[in-house]
């Protein structure tokens, strides 16, 4: 079996005398070129005797120095001094490893020589050692599929995460379609009715959501995503992105009303509605909720004003409102100068000490 696993000129000239390569990659291409095995050049010692060529045969691990005239063993040469010691790896051959082995009489005699180099527990280790060399990763490259993995994993909780987000949106939204309440008076867990988003919730996990199952069973109690405030902040999303829409589709109408109403609630506190009226691009005429807010007054001028700074939001409608809107009086609009305090931000009585005595607005 041949140690040989490359078969480039590199490192044609060396010798295994000379210092082992210290960085890791240079060393990998030094490996894989296998032991060092001229196939001439042996010189005889003081006995008369000599290395021959077919020893490469019978013990692969074997090298020859030119330069020394002796014997090596590519295992323990580069790999037994990393893995071997007299607890874990035997006894280190140092004459197959560092000094060089020359006494050629000896070489093939039972228990002595190649033999017993190759049985020794050291020699087993160095070339456990040299294998795992070879088929272990650089650590740079370790290094970056741990991080492949590590985000990879993130990536499946980020898509387990939406994948929960986007069932619990769904039944917020369901519920806000049909204005249903979300919220019992009790959401204990011994509670027969925990109201109607969480109780939502179980029957779509116990009927076959293994995404919402799971979660129900795994999320942290800190994270489970329906606690009251996180149902506000989906009510709250939904109903911006409703909001947009209707924008959106105020703008494309090209012309609009702004209504506005006002009641007051269980709490005696006044609310207000205000509706958006255009016609659509089918040609029937839409009138749509924008927002209801708290106010503390109801009059005329009052309402106007509050209206802007609801209004103020939609920073897209605003702008066209000196153009398109047709629900006001447009000389009383520009004589208030509401349009360019609201979007200065000035204070509201700055504007209304403005418009005073101006009834007319000419």
């Amino acid at each position: 079996m041949s140690l040989r696993l490359c078969n480039c000129c590199g490192f044609a000239d060396v010798d295994p005398s000379d210092a082992v390569p210290r960085d890791r990659d240079v060393l990998l291409h030094y490996v894989r070129h296998g032991p060092i095995q001229p196939t001439s050049g042996f010189v005889r010692n003081s006995d008369g005797r000599s290395f021959r060529a077919e020893w490469f045969a019978n013990f692969p691990w074997l090298e020859y120095s030119l330069s020394r005239h002796s014997a090596y063993c590519f295992y323990c040469r580069l790999f037994a001094l990393e893995c071997a010691s007299t607890t874990s790896g035997g006894q280190v051959d140092t004459a197959f490893s560092s000094s060089g082995f020359n006494h050629w009489k000896k070489a093939l005699e039972k228990g002595r020589g190649f033999r017993k180099h190759n049985e020794c527990r050291s020699h087993a280790f160095a070339e456990q050692a040299y294998r795992s060399f070879l088929n272990e990763k650089p650590v740079d490259a370790q290094l970056s599929m741990e991080k492949e993995r590590s985000l990879a994993k993130r990536q499946e909780l980020i898509r387990r995460n939406r994948g929960i987000i986007e069932r619990l949106f769904d039944v917020a939204r369901f519920l806000s379609r049909l204005s249903l309440p979300f919220r019992g008076h009790d959401e204990s867990e011994c509670s027969s009715n925990r109201g109607v988003f969480l109780e939502l919730v179980t029957y779509l996990a116990n009927s076959g959501d293994d995404i919402l199952n799971n979660h129900l069973q795994q999320a942290a109690g800190n994270a489970t995503y329906m606690a009251p405030t996180t149902q506000n902040e989906m009510i709250g999303i939904i109903g911006e992105a409703v909001q947009e829409n209707i924008v959106g589709r105020v703008k494309a109408a090209g012309v609009f009303s702004v209504l506005m109403d006002e009641t007051t609630d269980v709490s005696h506190q006044e609310q207000v509605a205000i509706f958006t009226r255009f016609v659509n691009d089918g040609g029937d005429v839409e009138e749509r909720l924008l927002a209801i807010v708290s106010t503390a007054a109801t009059t005329g001028w009052i309402l106007i004003c509050f209206s802007f700074y609801v209004l103020r939001d939609f920073v897209s409608l605003i702008t066209h409102m000196p153009q398109k809107l047709q629900g006001w009086d447009y000389c009383t609009v520009k004589n208030c100068i509401i349009f360019t305090n609201f979007l200065t931000d000035q204070p509201v009585w700055q504007m209304d000490a403005q418009s005073k005595g101006r009834t007319d607005g000419r």
